[in-house]
């Protein structure tokens, strides 16, 4: 087993500017394993004895390299060990040659040891670490969350106008950008920013001084990567405040989408977001950010465009994931949020309200399906309010008007049912693709324009009820066949004036010659796969459907038709609840 040992590259290195920036230490060595399960030996930790924390960073050349695995477990005395630390690959710093990851570390340790397992082959002939003090940040500059709040410094001035001026920025200087010691500033490069993208930094989630976690990543990407500077161009911690990351300025190029940086601005927040959502201070800050950039070079947010550099559509508002490199940045939970995002950056511009869409049976937050009727709410919508009184539906009501822009980036004029102020009824398109899309309500003519995100599914039942809340007595009808072949429709329920509300009026079973049928109404259940795809249950028996699709009364309206068992006569209040396709509708409550 070999492990080099390099000097440190500088300790305790004199600042530009000691209260501004902390000096850097740091420490270097080279595993280089043999086998496919492979254990270093000790690995005493030299630097750090008053560090708020060690970011030890990785780098590996991947050519011929397929998956492995490499842990770290630490020690403060050589003999008791913490759990062993998967290093994660930070994707936004791969490039064709070579991949890494950063950790954050607990500074007492004085001991790391590493394990690296994978198939024969697989592991790299090398891995560099270096780990990094990045300096505990000054007293006098941790209150970085007031300062980024006052929009008052002179580096900030420029960019103060505009319908969404550039909320505040932490500049290298403050945050104690580490180029001064014994680097020199690159040269930089400008783009035309086309598209704006989101990232997450694949590390901790908490620390106490978010300062040094921006300085760890600078040196991880310019001493592990090679980077002529930090990649990205902005950095946000969980407190909302952003940090000037590249040097530059404003429309500098900076190095964070798989080599296909031009047209780009890059937004990072600090921490890993695979499994868990950001803070809400840090998704109000890259909101406002991306506000800031979209008004500056009118970018449409909710929209896809032609991305030049890669020679891709995208989003103008896109992760990381949504270029040309495997990676699953910025993680499953940021990524999910950025719908809403694009929805939320143009209502900032616009001085527009969030438009919230729900199926109008259940009212229920998740999917709708296209060809179904849906509940749009939010503020000043509408001039006044107004139903359609004929068909086909009219585009515009009460002077509103929605459009759907959906993730093919195709644009529907939606028909309406209802408009009011606070409220859309609209029957959603046929044609709307599956997956996120971006609703558009304009208020008169040329008026203001409110948008919302939603997402788009084959099926999403719902079932209407009589109160039209969602909840409590369906909308359906009892359909009794008799044996000379007669047929009755009956209620399933009565009004109450007292109460104020539609109750269950309890359903009756005949002599056995008859059948009992409940026909349900909903919408969202038209294009199931497969007849066998549907299932309802009432209480804890799956009923026999007869018929489910839509029917010839109203247009989007569903119905599900059921043969109800005498098993059922006499056990009460039974929940019901429709399944199409394992997307499960809201329960309603029936009354034997």
């Amino acid at each position: 087993l070999i492990l080099v040992l390099l000097p440190v590259l500088s300790a305790g290195a004199e600042a530009q500017s000691p209260q501004v920036v902390p000096p850097i230490e740091r420490q270097r060595f080279v595993l280089t394993p043999v086998g496919s399960d492979w254990s270093s030996p000790l690995i005493p930790v030299r630097i750090g004895r008053s560090a708020p924390f060690l970011a030890a960073g990785h780098s590996w050349q991947q050519e011929s390299v397929g998956a492995f695995t490499l842990r770290v477990r630490l020690s403060a005395d050589g003999v008791a060990w913490g759990d062993w630390t998967r290093v994660e690959v930070d994707h936004d710093t791969i490039d064709a040659g070579s991949a890494g990851g950063l950790i954050f570390i607990d500074a007492q340790a004085r001991y790391l040891q590493y394990h690296l397992q994978g198939e024969p082959g697989q592991i790299p002939a090398r891995v560099d670490v270096d780990l990094i003090n990045p300096g505990r940040t000054p007293d006098e500059l941790q209150d970085f969350h007031r300062r980024s709040m006052t929009a008052d410094r002179a580096g900030d001035l420029p960019f103060l106008t505009g319908s969404a001026p550039r909320p505040p920025v932490v500049s290298r200087t403050d945050w104690g950008c580490p180029d001064g010691q014994g680097t020199s500033r690159p040269p930089v490069s400008y783009t035309t920013v086309t598209h704006l993208i989101v990232h997450h930094t694949v590390s901790n989630n908490n620390s106490a001084d978010w300062a040094a976690v921006v300085r760890s990543i600078w040196n991880f990407h310019f001493y592990d990567r090679g980077y002529i500077d930090i990649g990205y161009n902005y950095l946000i911690d969980p407190n909302g405040v952003i940090y000037e990351g590249r040097s530059g300025g404003d429309n500098v190029l900076g190095a964070h989408f798989s080599g296909v940086n031009g047209g780009t601005m890059g937004v990072a927040l600090l921490g890993t977001f695979t499994g868990s959502n950001p803070a809400p201070a840090a998704m109000d800050s890259l909101r406002k950010l991306l506000a800031w950039k979209a008004g500056q070079r009118n970018l449409r947010p909710y929209l896809a465009a032609p991305h030049a550099t890669s020679g891709m559509t995208l989003q103008i508002i896109s992760g990381h994931r949504d270029g040309p490199g495997a990676t699953e940045c910025p993680g499953e939970a940021l990524y999910d949020l950025l719908p809403r995002l694009r929805a939320d950056v143009h209502n900032q511009l616009a001085g527009a309200s969030y438009v919230t869409t729900v199926s109008a049976a259940s009212y229920v937050v998740g999917p709708v399906a296209p060809d179904s009727i849906a509940s749009a709410f939010g503020l000043n919508l509408a001039t006044g309010s107004d139903s359609a009184s004929d068909h086909p539906l009219p585009e515009r009501l009460a002077g509103a008007a929605a459009r759907i822009v959906d993730r093919l980036n195709r644009e529907y004029v939606v028909p309406l049912f209802h408009a009011s102020p606070g409220q859309l009824n609209l029957h959603l398109p046929a044609g709307l693709a599956n997956g996120p899309a971006t609703i558009l309500v304009e208020n008169g003519p040329g008026g203001q324009v409110s948008a919302g995100s939603l997402r788009i599914d084959s099926v999403a039942p719902g079932i209407f009820t009589a109160n039209s809340d969602g909840l409590g007595v369906p909308a359906a009808l009892l359909l009794r066949q008799r044996a000379d072949g007669s047929e009755t429709y009956e209620p399933v329920s009565r009004f109450d004036a007292a109460a104020g509300r539609h109750l269950n009026l309890g359903i009756s079973f005949g002599p056995p010659s008859e059948q009992l049928f409940l026909v349900l109404f909903g919408t969202g259940i038209r294009r199931l796969s497969s007849p066998e795809s549907i299932s309802v249950v009432v209480g804890d028996q799956n009923l026999s459907v007869t018929y489910a699709g839509p029917t010839r009364l109203f247009t989007g309206l569903d119905q599900v038709n059921l043969l109800l068992p005498p098993s059922l006569a006499g056990r009460g209040t039974l929940p019901v609840r429709i399944t199409v396709d394992r997307r499960t509708s809201n329960q309603v409550l029936l009354l034997f």
